[in-house]
């Protein structure tokens, strides 16, 4: 009878840390689909300065996060001056570009709330850039059309549905 009472308190012990630690994520993590710099929430905005993405007359336009517990692990948006990738693990974690440095911009849409979008963007000097984006709501095809209105027209374009 005591086994039982000791496993019942671990395996509830176990329950309670499981259960608090989704809810932590829930809490912390950014919402999984493109949102407008107005639905930022303030903390975002504020890690955004922090890490100087931004000047401090710069709007952000559209965000997307692929973070699971914050945005460092990976966040990408349009402001009104310049396309921001930045992740925690790339070798040089923030890539700003401006607008009049694309040359073209590559788009595979997902049709599955399953696998995010992918945007290949290709700079005047060679170099490309691949990023996501949630496709909940027709989010991604909105940035990317923000994206390209943004970088002018003489950037080539191109899309693709992802397999």
């Amino acid at each position: 009878m005591r086994a039982l009472k000791i496993i019942g308190i671990v395996v509830g012990f176990a329950i309670v840390l499981l259960c608090s630690g989704v809810l932590y994520i829930g809490a912390v993590s950014p919402e999984k689909r493109v949102v407008s710099g107005a639905q930022l929430p303030t903390r975002f905005v504020d890690t955004i300065r922090q890490l100087e993405l931004i000047d401090d007359d710069e709007r952000i336009r559209l965000f997307y996060s692929d973070g699971l517990i914050g945005i460092k692990e990976g966040m990408y948006f349009v402001t009104d001056r310049q396309l921001v990738i930045y992740s925690e693990s790339y070798e040089q974690p923030a890539i700003r570009i401006a607008f009049d440095q694309i040359k073209a911009i590559d788009a595979a849409y997902s049709d599955s709330w399953l696998s995010d979008s992918s945007v290949w963007v290709t700079l005047k000097d060679g170099a490309a850039y691949v990023f996501p984006l949630g496709m909940e709501a027709g989010g991604d095809r909105r940035f990317v059309e923000t994206l390209r209105e943004s970088a002018g027209e003489d950037v080539t374009y191109t899309e693709s549905e992802a397999g």
